[in-house]
């Protein structure tokens, strides 16, 4: 549901254009997460309730990474929240198998991989959205839904249900709703 946020706060407080376009895309995306979301699987009101709290910050946390990318390094801009967050590692969970998974050496170089495409993904962010307006540059993180669902399927052996189907096809039609159904126009050059 972020980029629902991402595109009120950037009107709200940034002055940023929310295109029509882009809000119905949102609508469509946002139905298809709520079909995901709701597939008959028995999702926790409590998880729900957190990750809408998430969404909810993440939108406005989108639009400040957009100013703020304006000026500063994409690489200090995602790493200041790692530091950041870094202390709240002793509240991890004692049971967690993070030390185990360190010392497996197939676990801790999954670790490594986990957190080097993350920052990577992170960084690429950043400078995506120093081209592209917050709210219709937030739309495409939909896109993670249906990669999600697909990846699991294909290295977790999850099976997606009907409804879970349904829902990736109204995401991805939002998501081409928002680009535009037709063929590219072609751009006139400027008169002289």
């Amino acid at each position: 549901t972020y980029p629902l946020f991402v595109g009120v706060f950037g009107s709200l407080f940034f002055g940023e254009r929310f295109r029509p376009r882009t809000l119905g895309s949102i609508v469509l995306c946002l139905a298809g997460a709520v079909l995901v979301a709701r597939d008959g699987s028995g999702a926790n009101a409590v998880g729900d309730a957190l990750a809408l709290l998430s969404a909810l910050l993440a939108g406005l946390a989108i639009n400040v990474v957009k100013r703020i990318s304006a000026h500063e390094n994409p690489f200090a801009v995602y790493l200041s929240p790692c530091l950041l967050g870094l202390p709240l590692f002793v509240f991890a969970s004692p049971g967690a198998n993070l030390a185990k998974a360190a010392g497996d050496p197939a676990g801790l170089a999954l670790l490594i991989a986990v957190g080097t495409l993350a920052v990577v993904a992170q960084a690429l962010m950043v400078y995506g959205y120093r081209e592209a307006p917050a709210g219709s540059g937030s739309v495409v993180f939909y896109w993670e839904t249906a990669l999600t669902v697909a990846l699991g399927a294909l290295f977790a052996g999850e099976e997606p249900n009907a409804r879970f189907v349904a829902g990736l096809a109204v995401i991805l039609l939002g998501l081409k709703f928002d680009r535009g159904f037709g063929a590219p126009q072609k751009q006139r050059p400027p008169a002289r």
